[in-house]
């Protein structure tokens, strides 16, 4: 259930992006948000439901910095809905700040070996090595 509605939320994203890019400004952010909470959907069922070790261990560090963009654009999404004049300046991108601070603690997981990102993957699902090897075959 909760990866069907994730994937309409990302069709319906699209959706909007393609009939309202020139209308307002407005619903740039809107279609980013949806997205954004549409993305989150997807990322956690991958890592709770789908028991997949290569997609979890895919999914677990380099899609974490969505879960902070969600405020962002529902801040922007408002701001440009109330002032129909709204342009970002310089300090409004201070709401970003999470998401590069995510971005630089993940670094050390980025650089690992895939080797490493399947065994904590593999720990995330439960499933003890002779198991997952296994699974391979």
């Amino acid at each position: 259930m909760l990866l069907s509605v994730s994937l309409l939320g990302v069709i319906l994203s699209i959706v909007f992006f393609y009939f309202n890019v020139g209308k307002d400004k407005s619903w740039i952010y809107l279609v980013v948000l949806l997205l954004v909470l549409s993305m989150n959907g997807m990322v956690f069922y991958i890592i709770h439901y789908s028991k997949s070790v290569p997609l979890i261990s895919f999914v677990l560090v380099h899609f974490g910095w969505l879960f902070f963009l969600g405020g962002p654009s529902l801040y922007f999404y408002i701001r440009s809905y109330v002032e129909k004049e709204f342009t970002p300046g310089k300090w409004h991108f201070l709401h970003f700040l999470p998401i590069v601070l995510n971005l630089v603690v993940a670094i050390p997981y980025l650089v690992q070996p895939y080797s490493y990102k399947i065994e904590i993957a593999r720990q995330q699902v439960g499933m003890s090595p002779s198991a997952y090897v296994a699974s391979l075959k």
